[in-house]
């Protein structure tokens, strides 16, 4: 669903305009979030991780991957790319 209907605020005389939309799930992803997730027995939520295993997942590491990973978390630094692993443990990283 997309609205791109000018509002009014409240305390604002100015009329705003906002974006909705859905977003949709596919059992397809269920695969990658086995992989790449695990549930945090403390917090019951998933955690993000970096599979001991990955050289031999299939190459998923691949430059589209990386393109969407970029696409996603990643930013220009200079004349290269930072890709963001602040949620990964350093060991993970490493193996990256």
């Amino acid at each position: 669903m997309y609205s791109n209907t000018p509002t009014l605020r409240s305390g604002s005389n100015r009329p705003q305009t906002h974006i909705t939309f859905n977003t949709y799930t596919l059992l397809e992803f269920n695969y990658f979030h086995s992989i790449f997730s695990i549930l945090d027995t403390v917090t019951g939520q998933y955690v993000k991780i970096i599979p001991k295993n990955l050289p031999s997942a299939g190459n998923l590491l691949t430059p589209l991957a990386l393109a969407v990973w970029f696409s996603d978390d990643g930013s220009v630094l200079g004349r290269g790319f930072r890709l963001a692993t602040n949620c990964f443990s350093l060991d993970e990283v490493i193996l990256l």
